[in-house]
């Protein structure tokens, strides 16, 4: 008779452990070496079926007040934030909002590339998920990748042309890739959506001045200030416009884009 193989304690632990931080797959791989090695360990056969897709080893998805408390996370503690959302991704795969919240966390962080993937696995998962999309166009536009940034850009306007914001992140990738004239366009679409975007104002001024209209780039600098008098950006602006016969290579300051 052949001797009766037992599974170490630490054995069934180390399972436990990996399902306990959501490591699914490993915690699932160690179920099935216990078994080959005791097929009638009980509390193996029962932790393998919870984790296989018994009912009462399911775990509900996020809820919209789990996600209300995220967010407030996310404002007070990034990096607790980061951490907590990277491990429900693990747990909740599933949910296209929680990876496109670990990949606004990851870029808060300065991680555009893993950014991108996760916004990436959103949209894998709902490809219409339209705040993945405009986020990915935003992070890739950072990373220098103007082109498929316009991309997507070009697919959200496919959906959405009543968004100011959407149509001020375009016109500032546009901008960028020197397409002055199509930026000019998308900021006034910008700004006939939402007239005092001072932001908007602004980066037309910018777009204009790239077009050697400065009498329309000093009329937008000028309303971006009777908007908001303490505006930087279009003080700073104006002033270069003011002295560009002596020094043309003056920088412009443009308002950013936006993650939500």
């Amino acid at each position: 008779m052949a001797p009766r193989i037992y599974v170490s304690k630490e054995a069934l632990q180390a399972a436990e452990n990996a399902a306990r931080r959501g490591d699914i797959e490993q915690a699932k791989r160690r179920y099935h070496q216990i078994l080959a090695r005791e097929p009638g360990n009980k509390k193996a056969r029962k932790a393998l079926k919870a984790l296989q897709g018994d009912p009462r080893g399911q775990r509900a998805p996020l809820s919209g007040a789990d996600f209300q408390r995220l967010e407030a996370l996310r404002k007070s503690n990034p990096g607790a934030a980061l951490s907590e959302v990277a491990h429900l991704c693990r747990l909740h795969p599933e949910q296209p909002a929680l990876h496109n919240l670990h990949g606004v966390l990851l870029a808060g962080k300065g991680d555009l590339a893993a950014a991108c993937l996760a916004y990436r696995r959103a949209l894998t998962l709902e490809p219409a998920y339209t705040d993945a999309l405009s986020n990915l166009a935003i992070a890739l536009a950072e990373l220098g990748e103007l082109e498929d940034a316009l991309r997507c850009f070009e697919a959200l306007l496919g959906r959405i042309d009543d968004d100011p914001t959407l149509h001020f992140n375009h016109g500032n990738v546009l901008l960028r890739s020197g397409q002055s004239a199509e930026a000019a366009r998308a900021y006034g679409h910008a700004i006939r959506l939402r007239p005092l975007y001072v932001e908007a104002h602004n980066n037309l001024g910018n777009a204009l001045r790239a077009l050697d209209k400065p009498a329309g780039a000093r009329a937008s600098y000028e309303r971006a200030l009777a908007i908001d008098p303490g505006f930087k950006d279009a003080a700073r602006n104006l002033a270069r416009l003011a002295r560009a016969s002596e020094k043309p290579e003056d920088k412009v300051e443009s308002g950013k884009g936006t993650i939500g």
